[in-house]
């Protein structure tokens, strides 16, 4: 089940597992054997579902196949909340963290802009 809880902690590490697990908050959960709020589990479902939702709200998948996720995804959350702040992360997905994309922004124009950080 997916919580606001276990958003916030994927947010702070900006989607990045291996940053968390670096961090003094992953390392010390796995040091002391006490249960982490994520898990891998977790943290590839989140992976999932937001690369899910990115496809739907770029229109890059079919109309039943868009329900079914729709649905999928609902099921795995909290409430509808959950959702919602789900939704919020998609813009920051494939290294757009620091920079909130607008809707009116072509796949072109985003993918020339990540390319250019990666390189700037």
């Amino acid at each position: 089940m997916l919580t606001h809880e276990k958003l916030d902690v994927y947010a702070r590490y900006k989607g990045n597992w291996e940053n968390w697990l670096r961090s003094s908050e992953g390392i010390y959960s796995l040091q002391a054997g006490k249960p982490s709020l994520l898990t891998d589990e977790d943290w590839s479902l989140i992976d999932r579902s937001v690369q899910d939702l990115y496809l739907i709200q770029n229109g890059l998948a079919a109309k039943s196949y868009t329900e079914e996720l729709e649905a999928k995804v609902s099921a795995l959350c909290e409430d509808s909340t959950v959702m919602q702040k789900m939704r919020e992360l998609v813009p920051y997905q494939y290294g757009l963290w620091n920079q909130k994309i607008s809707p009116e922004q072509s796949l072109l124009i985003r993918f020339i802009d990540w390319v250019f950080r990666l390189f700037a």
